[in-house]
């Protein structure tokens, strides 16, 4: 008998040792939540004393399998989520009041406002039903238009073929290249004065072997685009994630070879040709509105580089696919 209730005993202090335990530990729920004080990467209260620095960061975050479309100052302070599904890279309008972003094979925007010091995202709407899978949007700096690579809506998916260019108000996407056929397109990235647009592209039936080459679609006095190659990759080197500098003829990208984990960030100038690497283990990058430093993630970590001194800085834990507002 006293066996008996010796182990009745054990059992209920181990009952009241997990309890105590499970208490201890804040309860984070399976869907995004809408503010961002249970997350990890938004302990620092979630912007509510003051508005997202000019300018801001936006980036995927992370969160038990959803990616939550995240804003937070350039410093890293005011990590917020303004959307609890978002796929890739997102991209700020320039007046710095919407982001476009895919979401599942369609392309959005959401407007980015501050009510009551915290930033929200708001009137949500679907720019282009079937975009297709990767579709990469940029934001031409005049405002009046986003760029994304297109292609059809598969299962598995192929991938986009073709670049195009679409009303920032959502409309009918006008094609502006269509890759020969079996080639990919990718990653469009608008030059300063809204006239030119870079893009990757890459014949995926080489493997290992395939060279990815960095294109140029250039807008003539009669609005005809016409393309160019300015830069080709090494065999079995993926080039992915461009973005131009806001003030110089420069891009910014990350490469891996083929079927590796590894990614270096360079620059490219047009001009003079690709630099040395910037960053090893380095990918996505994009430039701070004055091209003096680079936001860009090492294996989620979201961090920055001062160009000039070379000194870097992490500002976000769990962070992938960045733009710097300009």
């Amino acid at each position: 008998m006293m066996s008996w209730m010796k182990k009745v005993s054990s059992i209920g202090l181990v009952v009241v040792l997990m309890a105590t335990l499970l208490m201890s530990f804040p309860f984070v729920s399976a869907k995004p939540p809408g503010a961002c004080e249970p997350w990890p990467e938004c302990k620092d209260g979630g912007g509510d004393e003051g508005p997202p620095a000019n300018p801001a960061i936006a980036y995927q975050g992370r969160h038990r399998g959803w990616n939550v479309l995240m804003v937070m100052n350039a410093d890293g302070s005011h990590k917020t989520p303004i959307h609890t599904q978002a796929d890739g890279i997102p991209s700020w309008s320039p007046d710095g009041k919407s982001i476009a972003f895919q979401s599942f094979s369609g392309l959005w925007a959401i407007n980015v406002t501050v009510v009551e010091g915290k930033p929200q995202g708001s009137n949500l709407t679907e720019l282009l039903h079937e975009a297709g899978y990767w579709c990469t949007p940029a934001w031409s700096p005049a405002g009046d238009e986003i760029a994304f690579a297109e292609g059809p809506i598969e299962s598995p998916p192929s991938g986009p073929i073709s670049i195009s260019i679409i009303p920032a108000t959502g409309g009918t996407p006008e094609v502006l290249y269509s890759a020969p056929s079996g080639h990919k397109v990718r990653y469009p990235a608008w030059s300063g004065d809204a006239k030119r647009i870079a893009f990757v592209e890459w014949d995926p039936s080489a493997g290992a072997l395939r060279t990815n080459t960095i294109k140029m679609l250039t807008q003539d006095e009669n609005g005809y685009w016409d393309v160019t190659v300015v830069y080709e990759g090494e065999p079995g080197l993926r080039i992915r994630y461009l973005d131009w500098a806001r003030t110089k003829d420069v891009l910014a990208y990350s490469t891996t070879l083929y079927m590796s984990p590894g990614e270096n960030v360079y620059t490219l100038d047009l001009s003079q040709g690709s630099s040395p690497i910037l960053v090893t283990e380095g990918r996505s990058p994009s430039w701070s509105p004055d091209d003096a430093k680079l936001v860009f993630d090492v294996k989620g970590d979201v961090m920055t580089i001062d160009l000039t001194s070379g000194e870097t800085q992490t500002l976000a834990k769990r962070g992938i696919y960045l733009d710097w507002r300009r």
